[in-house]
């Protein structure tokens, strides 16, 4: 009789996408780690590994991690994701919004979609994706509105190429939201703490904080099994494969009419 050799942990995520996907082991392999989850194991990276198994023998999903600047995002998907990682990016020449609100709100809506698409391919090679800060960035022109950082017409400019880019499948919502709230003094230890990376926007997003939060308040309002308000130590079990309502337009639109105006604001 053949020995079951179980691989060298290296990643949750790469073990469970390269056995689950093996039928004959699977039923063998589940009734294994079901047995270790009661043993007291230290090791996170097992129990993220248990977590995912119980989702099913297929995953196939696009999480994103959000919270302000100096939150912990960045760390926390480099300790937790390296291998399934969207890193957040930016156009080297960003467009200016004052200058032309529409030719920013289209070049913007370019740059994130083709973050998305990368999320997708990344889905699709390896069976996950984590990106850092979400691709469907029209929370930041909309919190720049509300806080009065930004014209109604910037917002509504991005509005418009962004629900565009979801009929054409360009954007989407995520499986999962990881969102990290933390208190602002926190934030600014933790800025200073890291001499290494230069937050020229860091007041911008401290003032940006509550709007943040109040848009994905309002995910969770339509969607409340897709938003964990915390940055985990294991990755919560989702759907064996992605969520039929990613590029549903009606939904995005029901999640716009939710939210707040400017003048709603405090």
């Amino acid at each position: 009789m053949p020995t079951l050799e179980l691989p060298e942990i290296k990643t949750p995520i790469t073990v469970f996408l390269q056995y689950s996907q093996k039928s004959r082991v699977f039923s063998v392999l589940r009734a294994i780690f079901a047995m270790l989850q009661n043993w007291n194991f230290c090791d996170k990276t097992l129990k993220l590994f248990i977590t995912l198994f119980r989702a099913g023998s297929k995953v196939s999903l696009i999480i994103v991690v959000e919270g302000i600047s100096a939150a912990g995002k960045t760390t926390w998907c480099r300790q937790h994701a390296a291998q399934y990682l969207i890193k957040e990016s930016y156009p080297e020449n960003r467009p200016d919004r004052h200058a032309d609100a529409v030719e920013a709100g289209r070049l913007w809506t370019e740059w994130n979609a083709k973050r998305w698409s990368d999320a997708v391919a990344m889905e699709r090679a390896k069976g996950a994706a984590v990106c850092d800060t979400d691709p469907l960035k029209l929370h930041f022109s909309w919190a720049l509105w509300q806080t009065g950082e930004a014209r109604e017409a910037e917002w509504l400019a991005q509005l418009e190429f962004t629900r565009e880019a979801i009929r054409n499948r360009r954007l989407g919502f995520a499986d999962r939201y990881l969102f990290k709230r933390i208190d602002p003094l926190a934030a600014q230890q933790q800025r200073d703490g890291d001499t290494a990376r230069p937050r020229p926007n860091f007041g911008l997003h401290l003032r940006l904080h509550s709007s943040l939060v109040r848009w994905y308040e309002t995910i969770a309002e339509l969607m409340p099994e897709r938003v964990v308000w915390e940055l985990p130590q294991m990755l919560p079990p989702t759907a064996a494969t992605g969520d039929p309502h990613r590029y549903d337009l009606a939904l995005f639109d029901r999640f716009i009419g939710l939210l707040p105006r400017a003048e709603q604001r405090p």
